[in-house]
């Protein structure tokens, strides 16, 4: 496979972002907030735009798992 390019300056946000994320998926419905399907589409729309080769997708992906486990 081709070499990862260089992580994008905001790169640590963004993997933040996805743990928050994450974190709110579980934890909007454990109190069964209206809003609790919205949690996972977002992060599935931030995997489309901001998943560019598999090494990112794995990692953000990984950081949505993170903030996910942490309230499980």
């Amino acid at each position: 496979p081709p070499p990862e390019p260089p992580p994008a300056p905001y790169e640590k946000e963004l993997l933040r972002l996805s743990e928050i994320i994450g974190a709110l998926a579980f934890l909007r419905a454990l109190c069964e907030a209206p809003d609790a399907p919205e949690w996972p589409r977002r992060m599935q729309q931030l995997l489309e735009t901001e998943g560019t080769t598999p090494g990112r997708r794995e990692r953000l992906a990984g950081s949505y798992n993170r903030g996910y486990r942490g309230f499980s």
